[in-house]
């Protein structure tokens, strides 16, 4: 019964920690994602910018 009780209690603790891993990884991609993508937009927006600078000087 007690070696039964402590099996049950590993598994327990072990899909907890499989929760924990599976959230942890989840939340880094999550976060991963969200600063690529601001990144992304980042550069985007400086290339813009650099752009319409380079334009102005040219015209001038």
């Amino acid at each position: 019964y007690y070696i039964s009780l402590c099996e049950r209690g590993d598994l327990h603790l072990r899909g907890t920690c499989e929760n924990l891993l599976v959230t942890l990884i989840q939340t880094t991609i999550h976060l991963l994602t969200l600063s690529s993508l601001s990144n992304s937009f980042n550069n985007s927006f400086f290339n813009q910018c650099s752009l319409v600078s380079t334009n102005s000087k040219d015209s001038s």
